[in-house]
């Protein structure tokens, strides 16, 4: 009856809340305009975030299993009430009824159920029946079982779910690699080859360029002035200066547009082998006027080449600067499936190293069982084993992408194109450039690097915690040593991020800098409000006698007032003109009128240039703090939000017992004292409700920012507002959905790591 009742609200939930999420996940996955979107996979997640895609998936397959994981616990704690129920049957229903809800979720949401099955009758009638028979099975074997059967029910079903989800996961994310880093594999090895690299093939001469090379004589030049014809000698390139007093003591004058005869020296590729062609063109002569200081005017002589018709052999590339390694055995890398399969056993190996040590754990010592224990402990030996030689043989084949990857991105993009055309004999498509291809190579290093590095923190703090079990000082100092030096490679590995995001391109540079406009505007508004909301809310509670309540109407005004008009009123006080009322304010104290919402410099650099007076230059760019266009943001959102917290704050204060107090103070403790250990622990329970509201409310404010950013420019454009722009300017709500999952995960993540820090801090009586 209970399961009934609650089944309206578990409808709703679905129907308003998970289905919209699925949903736009789907979209996510598809590109173009809504007329003609088509799926895409995972290039949204790439164009944004880069290979981090694929690292949040592995973290997300490893939390699904954890789930799962602990599913079968609580099935297993359950069952020890009546050992004799069939837990292990109830594992057949499960993953009918799972896989067919999978079926049915996911033909509902990519609009599969337009296939037929048969003439007349949908796919999704199998999906329907699929999970009938899951149902009946479940009955049947529910009949066998003298528990609570509710518990068998939901935990296998939901264990069974969460590792479809996480197997097909995996699955999806390995589809898409694999065809991103074959398509790689196969133009790096078509690219970076000994052939393309000694190749020599004919250019245009005006795509040739000129030589700045040093000859033992100067390049003849024969000028032909009415019918007399003069030789005289220009410098080796052609395009040096020559002083117009040497000019004007020669024997006779060039002039404009003058044909000419010159040795042209040219070389090929980067300086190889120079050598020189004869051809015809004209003189432009241009006279620059003096230098300051004193310095005597001088003339350029360049030579214009009008003969597109003569060609010289070219390097398409120097086999030296782009790595004579990779170009020795041709790029040659593995394909992926083999270091991922080796990853995968790995994973296997780890998994059956930690049964076979819960397994040596319950078996007891005694003369019948030391052989079984024994045997154990050697299977536990050859699969570390096995587990080293596959790291040896994973580590190598990413150092074989990584170099591949770093050769590729030693390309320009003409040379790029060059070898491309010389190889398949046509230019290779718009999009397809040589920092794409490296990024592609370098999806499956990335991803195990970071992995790695997350692997090696956790072992690093499971170990530091397993230090303080160890019955001697030498076995505890082993455990910590051993656990940073886990540490410290766990944080070389993840160093990887970095360049993951800078590798994905333009749009995901514009993401990562939104995303830390965003995380600068939390940093600047959610402590400053909350310590400016507790400072009037302690005022107005122990120090206000009389008007408390318009002091709290007042201080709560700019939050019921709708947020669009309060930033409108914004705009006029920081009104860009000399005579609005801030930069009015900024006169009094000697500050030059400011651009506030058009003003990109960081806020030190023009405190420190205003006020102190100093150079700006010499502010390093990671002290600028914020734009002053996202300051001006930034003080908005603490006016406004700030007596929504005095007045939260201010009841949180009304909760705290008098009594403690009075104790405090006949023990002697002063205010500051009873504040400390009295006031905010208790209301820590207050604090960690307003700071977890502030920081989720300001990476998903919208409204307010977007009224006060200024058009042309993103200096204080946060996420939401790029994803806001992305939808409705470029219409591409693809690429828009993919960035608000992205949003979405690192609110969930922040909100995490907010709760299990504040665990232990908070007090709730």
């Amino acid at each position: 009856m209970a399961y009934f009742l609650i089944f309206p609200a578990t409808f709703v939930t679905f129907v308003f809340g998970v289905y919209p999420v699925v949903s736009g996940l789907w979209e996510s996955l598809k590109a173009g305009r809504p007329i003609t979107n088509q799926y895409v996979g995972l290039d949204q997640y790439i164009r944004s975030i880069g290979s981090l895609v694929y690292v949040a998936i592995v973290l997300l397959v490893v939390v699904f299993l954890y789930q799962a994981y602990l599913a079968w616990e609580r099935l297993r704690k359950h069952q020890s009430d009546t050992p004799t129920d069939p837990l292990w049957w109830f594992l057949i229903p499960a993953f009918i009824t799972a896989f067919g809800t999978f079926m049915l979720m996911y033909l509902s949401i990519t609009k599969g159920y337009t296939y037929e099955l048969i003439s007349g009758i949908s796919i999704m009638w199998a999906a329907v029946v699929i999970i009938v028979v899951g149902v009946i099975l479940y009955y049947v074997i529910s009949q066998r079982t003298l528990g609570n059967k509710a518990p068998y029910i939901i935990n296998t079903w939901l264990m069974m779910f969460l590792m479809i989800i996480a197997v097909l996961m995996v699955h999806y994310s390995y589809i898409e690699m694999k065809g991103d880093v074959e398509d790689a594999r196969l133009i790096a090895a078509q690219v970076l080859t000994t052939n393309v690299g000694n190749a020599a093939p004919l250019r245009s001469i005006d795509q040739v360029e000129y030589a700045d090379v040093e000859l033992a004589e100067a390049v003849p030049v024969q000028a032909k002035i009415g019918d007399e014809v003069y030789e005289t000698t220009l410098a080796p390139d052609a395009y040096r200066q020559i002083e117009v007093e040497q000019l004007s003591g020669a024997t006779f004058n060039l002039s404009n547009n003058q044909r000419i005869q010159v040795v042209l020296p040219l070389v090929r590729g980067f300086g190889l082998e120079p050598a020189q062609y004869q051809a015809e063109g004209s003189l432009v002569l241009e006279r620059s006027a003096g230098q300051i200081g004193g310095g005597a005017a001088t003339l350029e002589v360049p030579v214009v080449i009008e003969d597109s018709d003569i060609i010289a052999p070219y390097d398409i590339y120097v086999t030296g600067q782009v790595g004579v390694a990779v170009i020795a055995r041709s790029a040659y890398t593995v394909p992926i499936e083999n270091p991922f399969l080796a990853t995968i056993a790995v994973a296997i190996l780890l998994g059956l190293i930690y049964v076979i040590g819960y397994l040596r754990r319950s078996i007891n010592t005694d003369a019948n069982r030391v052989r079984l224990f024994e045997r154990l402990g050697l299977v536990r030996l050859v699969a570390w084993l096995g587990i080293f030689g596959l790291v040896i043989y994973i580590t190598s084949q990413v150092l074989l992408y990584r170099d591949t990857a770093i050769a590729m991105q030693r390309l320009t993009l003409e040379q790029f194109r060059i070898a491309y055309e010389y190889v398949n004999g046509t230019p290779p498509a718009g999009t397809l450039t040589p920092d794409r291809v490296a990024q592609q190579l370098m999806f499956f290093p990335q991803v195990v690097s970071i992995a790695a590095g997350a692997l090696l923190i956790a072992m690093a703090y499971i170990i530091w915690n397993e230090a303080a079990k160890k019955d001697t000082t030498k076995a505890m100092s082993g455990n910590i040593l051993f656990a940073i030096l886990l540490m410290v490679g766990g944080w070389l590995c993840i160093s990887e991020l970095p360049s993951t995001i800078m590798m994905a391109g333009t749009d995901a540079i514009a993401a990562r800098d939104a995303l830390l406009r965003t995380a600068m505007y939390s940093l600047g508004t959610v402590p400053a409000q909350l310590a400016i909301g507790m400072l009037l809310a302690y005022l107005m509670f122990y120090e206000v006698t009389t008007g408390k309540s318009i002091f709290r109407l007042i201080y709560f005004m700019p939050y019921i007032t709708p947020q669009v008009a309060t930033a409108t009123v914004f705009t006029v006080i920081f009104s860009l003109r000399p005579e609005g009322l801030a930069n009015q304010f900024l006169s009094l104290i000697g500050v030059s009128p400011q651009l506030w919402v058009q003003e990109g410099d960081g806020v030190i650099r023009i405190i420190y240039q205003e006020i102190f007076k100093g150079d700006p230059s010499h502010v390093p760019a990671f002290f600028q703090g914020p734009s002053l266009a996202l300051a001006t943001v930034i003080l908005f959102n603490i006016w406004v939000y700030t007596g929504y917290n005095a007045v939260i704050f201010l009841a949180g204060f009304g909760s705290i017992p008098g009594e403690l107090y009075e104790a405090a103070r006949v023990d002697g403790a002063g205010r500051w004292a009873a504040f400390r250990h009295i006031t905010f622990p208790l209301l820590s329970p207050v604090t960690f409700f307003l700071s977890m509201l502030s920081i989720i409310g300001t990476f998903k404010a919208f409204s307010s920012v977007y009224v006060l950013r200024e058009g042309n420019n993103n200096y204080a454009d946060t996420l939401t507002v790029q994803i806001f722009v992305t939808l409705f300017r470029d219409n591409n709500r693809g690429y828009a959905a993919s960035l608000a999952f992205v949003l979405f995960g690192v609110i969930m993540i922040l909100t995490l790591v907010q709760n299990r820090l504040s665990k232990d801090r908070v007090f709730y009586g």
